[in-house]
């Protein structure tokens, strides 16, 4: 029986040469999701289904999400007076360079949902990468909420029925993927509709 590791995996893995993100939840969480132990097999696929569902998530939210990291991003210039960031929980504005330029910080307002103004009132380029800023985001830990909707995408896979491909319950309609345990492993893990209506609240506005 394979033995639980309650820590994350590691920011990057490596499975039989296939590198990847870091997963926004642990293969416990999952096991515990599913209220089961998992085998070797079985924790093999899981972990593949739990993170094909995360990137799914970090793919249509356009960032991270968790955990909190420091990095440099490199954006369009919107031509206005507000500047958005790929971020929807940013914690600390580190430096702005608008054309090659560096910006004072200082005379800048920016909120935690990535939106920056200038004090000064004047708008920013419209220069394709126009703007490169270093940012510290994220959410500290995975919200409660968005674990639970990971397990559930990697859930709805992992234990797919026999026979059924797809039911509908309270006007939601559920197209199954995968397999049941043992099978090979689902192709895709998908984001459903009501998913993405979930997600929303912490998507980068495109």
């Amino acid at each position: 029986m394979l033995s639980l590791d309650p820590k994350p995996w590691p920011l990057f893995y490596d499975l039989e040469g296939r590198r990847g993100m870091s997963s926004l939840v642990t293969l416990e969480e999952f096991a515990g999701y599913l209220k089961r132990d998992l085998d070797e097999f079985d924790a093999y696929t899981a972990k593949l289904l739990v993170d094909g569902a995360a990137e799914a998530v970090t793919e249509y939210c356009g960032w991270h999400i968790a955990p909190i990291l420091t990095e440099t991003v490199s954006v369009d210039g919107t031509g206005t007076r507000i500047q958005t960031l790929p971020t929807m929980n940013l914690v600390e504005l580190d430096s702005v360079d608008e054309n090659g330029l560096t910006l004072d910080v200082a005379r800048i307002d920016w909120s935690a949902n990535g939106v920056m103004e200038k004090r000064s009132g004047s708008g920013w380029t419209a220069r394709r990468r126009g703007i490169i800023a270093g940012i510290t985001h994220g959410f500290e830990v995975t919200p409660a909420w968005v674990v639970t909707l990971i397990c559930a995408m990697a859930g709805r896979a992992y234990v797919t029925p026999l026979g059924i491909v797809q039911e509908s319950s309270g006007g939601e309609s559920i197209t199954y993927t995968g397999t049941r345990p043992g099978a090979a492993p689902p192709a895709t893990v998908t984001l459903l509709p009501i998913d993405r209506r979930m997600l929303d609240r912490i998507r980068v506005p495109m």
